[in-house]
């Protein structure tokens, strides 16, 4: 068995079918009795716990972002706001991709699970003399919910 999410355990005692991951993590891939019917549409329920969430911090955050990414987070203008962006290396070519949100104390990245190692590599190299601390929160854990009435709340949650 790979890695865990933090929801591992919870899927097991709902029943769900797990899987490992070429990435080395194990994941929910089916949860019986799960998805809210709503007459021809479904609300589906991703444990998405995998993704890397990194939290940016420091009195030179934002510069060190606008410097280190495609799209400027100056466009996030309060918590909760979101950005989708590319990581960009010395000559414009893209590293990865990744989310951005703007949090009451700074940022949060969500970068990909496989490039995980990677990505904390080349953004740890480029901290240089900026103030900026990046903590790793794998604690935390991430659920995608889609389908049409995905921002409604499902009378089955």
């Amino acid at each position: 068995m790979g890695q865990r999410t933090p929801l591992y355990d919870l899927h097991l005692a709902l029943g769900a079918k797990m899987v490992d991951l070429a990435v080395g993590i194990c994941l929910c891939i089916t949860l019986a009795g799960r998805g809210a019917s709503s007459g021809a549409t479904r609300l589906r329920v991703f444990d998405v716990s995998h993704m890397t969430v990194i939290d940016i911090t420091g009195s030179q955050a934002k510069a060190w972002l606008r410097y280190l990414l495609a799209n400027d987070v100056e466009r996030l203008d309060s918590p909760g706001r979101a950005l989708y962006s590319a990581m960009l290396n010395e000559h414009g070519g893209v590293v990865d991709d990744m989310i951005v949100y703007r949090t009451e104390s700074g940022y949060r990245l969500v970068v990909n699970a496989a490039t995980r190692d990677q990505d904390m590599a080349w953004m740890q190299a480029r901290l240089g003399a900026y103030d900026v601390q990046l903590h790793e929160r794998s604690e935390l854990a991430m659920l995608a919910i889609q389908g049409p009435h995905a921002r409604h709340r499902s009378p089955n949650w």
